[in-house]
């Protein structure tokens, strides 16, 4: 299942990336800095070749990045992940946009800012993918200066349907795709603010996520003690920190 680069807030030093591997593609949920240069640092060659024989070598072939919306804490490594792609790992990258909006927004950022070579990557939408683990989009509310171009996604991994949102105040719009079974990983805030899901709204799901025997992890955390603490107490359904690679 999903794997994290890092699980912090905007404000913390490991920022949220995820990643899985679908055959011998590497594909991330967005890709701060961080993200890029511990796969950089030695991480590429790890992610790939948990199922080989030999550990020196990797079957990652190829990367995927699936973004859900333009704040620098979750796009900020993927112009230096295009370029040390093409230039060094001579690996192929593709970047999904989750609408037209924001794949012309960072086109512009990659064409007149970072002047990246259009040969070094691939961009296409969400819709143009035909990616059979892709199921669907979802649009949230972050932040009212990005108003439709804030998203989740549902995917479908090893069998199990996954729910991942993104950052968002509204966790009401990913309770449709929760599936019996399914898999939730959600944003979770300590606190009450407005551009983030607290902890509280979350447990608020509690009888729902167990009747449908929903395993919630939770990610972008900005204060892990506190939210620990909230935990503590019993609860029906199961929750826990997404898991660090």
């Amino acid at each position: 299942m999903l794997k994290f680069l890092g699980r912090g807030s905007g404000f913390s030093d490991n920022h949220n990336t995820a990643f899985f591997m679908k055959g011998s593609t590497l594909v991330l949920l967005d890709c701060s800095i961080m993200a890029f240069l511990k796969l950089k640092n030695g991480l590429i060659d790890q992610v790939g070749a948990e199922d080989k024989t030999s550990s020196s070598s990797t079957s990652c072939d190829d990367i995927v990045v699936l973004v859900t919306h333009t704040h620098s804490d979750h796009v900020a490594g993927i112009p230096m992940l295009i370029q040390y792609s093409y230039f060094v790992w001579k690996k192929h990258v593709t970047i999904i946009a989750p609408c037209e909006e924001v794949k012309e927004n960072l086109a512009y950022c990659f064409d007149n800012m970072e002047g990246i070579n259009k040969d070094a990557y691939e961009m296409i939408t969400a819709d143009e993918s035909n990616l059979p683990w892709l199921r669907s989009t979802i649009p949230t509310m972050h932040v009212k200066e990005l108003e439709g171009k804030c998203f989740g996604y549902n995917l479908e991994i090893d069998g199990t349907n996954v729910v991942y949102t993104g950052d968002t105040c509204r966790i009401e719009d990913f309770l449709d795709y929760l599936e019996n079974g399914s898999i939730l990983y959600t944003e979770c805030s300590s606190t009450d603010v407005i551009v983030h899901t607290p902890i509280e709204k979350i447990l608020g799901y509690d009888e729902l996520f167990a009747e449908k025997n929903i395993q919630v992890y939770l990610m972008h955390l900005d204060d892990e003690s506190k939210i620990m603490t909230k935990l503590m107490v019993p609860h029906k359904a199961k929750y826990t920190f997404a898991p660090l690679y």
